[in-house]
């Protein structure tokens, strides 16, 4: 009777990005987009799909072993694999004390049933007024394997809504031999809203318009964070440095780091993205945060140093003095989407790519009205066309 009284209610399932055990950007946006839902009086609740699951059956695994990967290719690549093993079990360890698991329960509503394929979905689906995809990489999912088109919502009863919010493909350009599934699944939806501009152009070369929007963690306030934020471990002034997606020091310039500030503690988070992420830093103090202690770390920080989408955006949500090392190679098409989130808002400047740029990003005070004056409409139109499309 309640819920019918609730005209605007809705039952609202979320497919998205959420068993990292250590990507704290990840599960903070799962949160932020539910959060923000159910701030509009609405029952929000993520589908947990079982993306890393395994889906190789032995016999798979033998006939790969016997026909694709020869013996001698097996003894030269022996040893890699072998680190790679010993270093996940390593990082498996160092993240329980990130107790991910544990703010999952606590804060994120989810099916009891955990789903591992197409099948089980259309089977049993989850029932929703709405169904929503997004945030993060779900239009990433490489469409040639049936069961990530759940990405794509395909399982969702037509008398059921289909919406995309600030979905991301992390690509610049689609695969061709792709792209006829894509734009038959994307037909299917009512509202489409991609999170960066090269995925707002990839869905209207198949002919599906889109609109570009924030990502979630920007629909809650930074009141919404700070109510996480306890006080520092640290009583020295530190540093506090974000790794996620680099090998190498030399990457975020620790050598120049180091020396510029000496007179600071360096606190190191490091997480997994798109390789395992190891204790790369001399000197450094490695700290396995708990989402909390991850933002706290970052609101009581002197600066902070990061090479992620996630950490700019909690360092302007929590107003804190940071630079943003870009990432190279192949992994540098993550760059767009924080470039142009700092282009919007006037920070190009806490870009670096050389010593200068370090220099004059330390040494520049940010001005936090200019940029909440920039970031507030694009913060007000993500809200209207989420809730207007829903």
């Amino acid at each position: 009777i309640f819920k019918c009284l609730l005209l605007d209610y809705m039952d609202i399932g979320i497919v998205t990005l959420w068993q990292s055990k250590d990507n704290y950007g990840q599960i903070l946006q799962c949160y932020a987009l539910q959060c923000y839902l159910k701030k509009q009086g609405h029952n929000a609740f993520l589908i947990r799909f079982n993306y890393n699951k395994n889906n190789s059956s032995f016999k798979k695994k033998l006939i790969k072993a016997l026909l694709i990967y020869p013996m001698v290719k097996k003894m030269f690549t022996y040893d890699k694999r072998r680190k790679e093993s010993e270093l996940k079990r390593k990082n498996d360890k160092r993240n329980a004390a990130r107790k991910f698991d544990e703010f999952r329960n606590l804060y994120i509503s989810q099916t009891e049933a955990l789903y591992y394929s197409l099948e089980d979905l259309k089977k049993n689906p989850p029932v929703a007024d709405c169904y929503i995809t997004g945030s993060d990489q779900v239009f990433g999912a490489n469409l040639k394997v049936v069961d990530n088109s759940i990405f794509f919502l395909s399982f969702v009863p037509k008398s059921a809504r289909k919406i995309s919010y600030a979905a991301s493909f992390g690509l610049i350009k689609y695969p061709q031999d792709r792209v006829g599934k894509l734009k038959e699944l994307l037909d299917d939806f009512d509202f489409v809203s991609i999170r960066e501009k090269a995925g707002v152009n990839i869905c209207n070369s198949v002919g599906i318009p889109a609109t570009k929007v924030l990502d979630p963690v920007f629909l809650l306030s930074s009141d919404d964070y700070l109510k996480f934020v306890k006080t520092s471990k640290y009583t020295s002034p530190y540093v506090y440095i974000y790794s996620l997606n680099i090998k190498h020091p030399n990457e975020i310039m620790w050598g120049d780091l180091s020396r510029m500030m000496a007179n600071y503690k360096l606190v190191v988070t490091h997480s997994s993205g798109y390789f395992e992420g190891d204790e790369i830093f001399s000197n450094a103090v490695y700290d396995y945060s708990t989402i909390s202690e991850w933002l706290s770390n970052i609101y009581f920080s002197s600066l902070f140093v990061t090479t992620s989408f996630h950490g700019v955006a909690f360092s302007i949500l929590l107003k804190k003095k940071f630079v943003y090392f870009p990432l190279y190679g192949e992994y540098a098409r993550a760059n767009n989407r924080v470039l142009e989130l700092l282009n919007i808002l006037g920070l190009n400047f806490l870009v670096v790519k050389n010593t200068n740029d370090f220099e004059a990003a330390i040494n520049t005070t940010i001005d936090w009205e200019s940029v909440y004056g920039k970031l507030l409409p694009e913060i007000v139109f993500s809200r209207k066309m989420l809730i207007a499309n829903l």
